[in-house]
């Protein structure tokens, strides 16, 4: 299948294979994409879970000079989409800069039989970096 192809990628593509990773080549990133597509090839879709997986919110509120700032957090309860975590004002009503400087990090998850808690983040990172690597191969 490779025919035709420079030895030096040929080369790549061998040493990017799966079995080389001696402990569990099974999670390796290109076994988890084969296992993923393989998983609903000609079936249903599995039913998936989006979750909040990390939430660490850094709130930088604009000072208001001469003015105390009134906070009150609403991080007891559920956080729902356009839902408020935190309201911020002072007494002259002077509108504030808030801004809220990390996204949450959220994870799609499904039973899809594999031992372990992949990240579709870290594989679309995987092959963001391995088809970049192999760029200059299609350039001719």
């Amino acid at each position: 299948a490779l025919r035709g192809v420079e030895q030096r990628w040929v080369d790549e593509i061998e040493a990017r294979q799966p079995y080389h990773r001696l402990d569990r080549p099974s999670i390796h990133p290109l076994a988890i994409l084969d296992h993923v597509n393989n998983l609903n090839k000609h079936r249903f879709l599995p039913v998936a879970v989006l979750s909040v997986q990390r939430l660490d919110l850094l709130i930088n509120v604009e000072d208001a000079p001469g003015e105390a700032i009134e906070s009150q957090d609403f991080l007891d309860r559920p956080i729902t989409d356009g839902g408020e975590a935190a309201r911020f004002r002072v007494p002259s009503g002077t509108h504030l800069e808030v801004a809220v400087k990390q996204p949450p990090r959220c994870r799609v998850s499904f039973d899809d039989g594999l031992d372990y808690d992949w990240h579709p983040i870290e594989l679309i990172e995987w092959v963001r970096e391995t088809v970049a690597q192999f760029e200059p191969a299609f350039r001719a």
